[in-house]
């Protein structure tokens, strides 16, 4: 039963029951949360090459607003 208030074994700062369903069953270590964070720290690094490329290798065309 999930809705016993367990503590998370990875973040004791949340109950059990405030994970989706669906992440439970994940099974992730704290070394796969931390990847995980760490990837997503990178989505918004402000030191990111924001530059637009004059092409790419897949050849279609380059544009799109990166900001």
């Amino acid at each position: 039963d999930v809705s016993d208030g367990r503590r998370n074994r990875v973040n004791n700062q949340i109950n059990f029951n405030q994970i989706d369903e669906e992440a439970r069953d994940l099974r992730l270590g704290r070394r796969d949360i931390d990847e995980i964070v760490a990837f997503l720290k990178t989505l918004t690094d402000r030191n990111f090459d924001r530059t637009i490329p004059n092409s790419v290798p897949s050849n279609l065309p380059v544009g799109g607003n990166i900001d």
